[in-house]
């Protein structure tokens, strides 16, 4: 079986008219050009979006939601949840609404762009990794970002071609993008959050999961290298990093696997004794959960 076939269901969950109406003149629909990768298993859902003649989003974001103009410049009006914004929008123009806030677009004219869906947990655990704890997305209604609509179309070229380079290309090219995401759309809160663990607790858990991804990690050991009660910890952690200590240990896992598996010079059962998974059929099974395909993918690809 290819990698593309291991990408999952075409239609990005953020086309569902559930939770995004996307509606031309008249109630027209848009041209819907290409569309690939559920959000929850890589991280970033696309999609390449046509009107002929004018068109208008609306709804409220389960997930961060980012979309790029690609065509020529419209008269454009955006709400993200209290705040407006009337300007033109041209090739480039950039716009970042945070997961929950409710929104809406109006393009007065032709336009074609990309419209992207990033988890909001994908995006906390870069932000994590980066040390960027706690922050929180940037909302922006006129942005502009090369780097990052260049990242975009590649990512759309991928889609549209059927994905020719596999899971491997799709979750590399999503690593990418989330730090781009962080580095450049991404604040760090202006205070410590309450009830969450300090920077330095953090960091002392950060270096112990790392130290110890072979060995079984517990909460009590993690809230003891934080110095917190065991009873709070899993509370405060998140409240820091935005996922629980669970979700963050596998996460970090798997990176590790990923790498090991790419290096290779390891078989998959040592890499999987080395990372913490009980044995090969586990980290097969959480590979197949989070990068939707298997060890020998990677191995293959190192």
């Amino acid at each position: 079986m290819s990698d593309r076939s291991r990408l999952g269901p075409p239609l990005p969950e953020f086309l569902d008219p559930k939770t995004m109406e996307l509606v031309g003149p008249a109630g027209s629909s848009p041209r819907i050009k290409m569309e690939t990768s559920p959000t929850k298993r890589y991280g970033v859902a696309l999609a390449r979006v046509s009107f002929a003649k004018a068109a208008s989003l609306a709804g409220t974001a389960t997930e961060h939601l980012l979309g790029i103009v690609l065509s020529d410049p419209v008269p454009t009006a955006h709400r993200i949840a209290d705040n407006r914004s009337q300007h033109p929008s041209g090739p480039g123009s950039l716009c970042v609404c945070p997961a929950g806030a409710d929104y809406v677009t109006e393009y007065d004219g032709p336009v074609d762009g990309i419209i992207l869906q990033i988890s909001a947990e994908c995006l906390a655990l870069a932000g994590a990794r980066l040390a960027q704890h706690g922050g929180q997305l940037i909302e922006q209604m006129d942005g502009r970002d090369g780097e990052l609509c260049r990242m975009a179309r590649e990512m759309e070229a991928e889609g549209a071609a059927g994905h020719p380079n596999g899971v491997l290309f799709w979750s590399s090219a999503v690593d990418d993008l989330l730090r781009r995401m962080v580095e450049r759309h991404y604040s760090a809160p202006a205070a410590p959050l309450r009830g969450a663990i300090d920077a330095r607790g953090l960091r002392r858990v950060e270096a112990f999961i790392q130290d110890h991804l072979a060995a079984p990690i517990d909460l009590a050991a993690l809230a003891a290298v934080a110095g917190c009660d065991r009873f709070h910890f899993a509370h405060r952690f998140r409240a820091a990093v935005g996922v629980s200590p669970y979700r963050y240990v596998v996460r970090r896992r798997l990176e590790q696997a990923r790498t090991l598996l790419l290096a290779g010079r390891q078989s998959i059962a040592d890499v999987a004794a080395a990372t913490g998974f009980s044995d090969q059929s586990h980290l097969t099974s959480w590979m197949r959960r989070v990068y939707g395909t298997t060890p020998k993918r990677f191995l293959s690809k190192g």
